[in-house]
């Protein structure tokens, strides 16, 4: 221990009360702001390339799995007209169902639908929340660097669950 330290035994109310005295908060800064109006823009932009992911999964979803829906009952209502020089027409239908189902069930397209738009909401949320704080008053809002690790701490959250985009 340096000649400069106080060692202030812990045990005791009355030194944890002085320590906390003595503690200073970070103070709200033109820098502080701009970066968390910054980290801000980034989860907004994000949240927007998550909805368009949505939109892509969601029209392929569409795209694959309503003709896997559609064409056998379309096939099982004009089986029994089909003749038999065009029976092929049966077995076309039952591949081109096939390869659609699988391809849905591969690409598992509803998931990743589902996935982009849970963090698409999250990414706005966070984005919601740092705006609400900055629209406090200084004197409202809470300790900066309280704000700033819960804001750290959400991003990296939402960021490890987040699908690719």
């Amino acid at each position: 221990m340096d000649d400069n330290s106080v060692c202030i035994p812990l045990d005791d109310d009355k030194n944890l009360n002085m320590i906390a005295d003595r503690r200073l908060d970070l103070p709200w800064t033109e820098e502080i702001e701009q970066e968390l109006m910054s980290i801000r823009a980034d989860c907004l932009d994000t949240a927007s390339k998550h909805e368009n992911a949505r939109n892509r999964c969601k029209c392929r979803y569409t795209l694959f799995g309503l003709p896997s829906m559609l064409i056998p009952l379309i096939t099982g209502g004009i089986g029994s007209y089909i003749t038999v020089e065009y029976e092929y027409v049966r077995s076309i239908a039952l591949i081109a169902t096939a390869v659609n189902t699988t391809i849905v069930q591969f690409f598992n397209f509803g998931q990743k639908q589902s996935r982009h738009n849970e963090s698409a909401g999250r990414y706005a949320e966070l984005a919601d929340t740092i705006k609400m704080e900055l629209s406090k008053p200084v004197m409202f809002r809470i300790s900066c660097d309280v704000f700033m690790e819960r804001v750290f701490v959400k991003l990296q959250n939402i960021n490890s669950t987040a699908p690719v985009v």
